[in-house]
């Protein structure tokens, strides 16, 4: 895997899947996360979604870690489905 994960949400649900990328061995391909404010996930954070624009989609894949909120997991997912794999 040459592209770089980030994980879309800062919460609860994003400390699974980051728990899960690191026991699938994907650490060193995490890049950091994305939310509307800094969280205290052990990762870099890199900003709200707009920053995505400043991205070469071609070299990220983004991971929606957003879980208890479906309405926003879904609008999230629908925002970014067709750029990013």
């Amino acid at each position: 895997m040459k592209k770089k994960i980030i994980i879309v949400g800062g919460g609860g649900h994003a400390y699974s899947i980051l728990d899960i990328l690191i026991r699938n061995n994907l650490k060193k391909y995490i890049f950091g996360y994305i939310d509307s404010r800094e969280t205290s996930l052990p990762l870099k954070y890199i900003g709200n979604d707009e920053i995505l624009k400043n991205f070469n989609k071609k070299n990220y894949i983004l991971v929606n870690g957003i879980g208890v909120n479906i309405e926003l997991r879904e609008k999230v997912y629908s925002k970014f489905e067709k750029e990013y794999n």
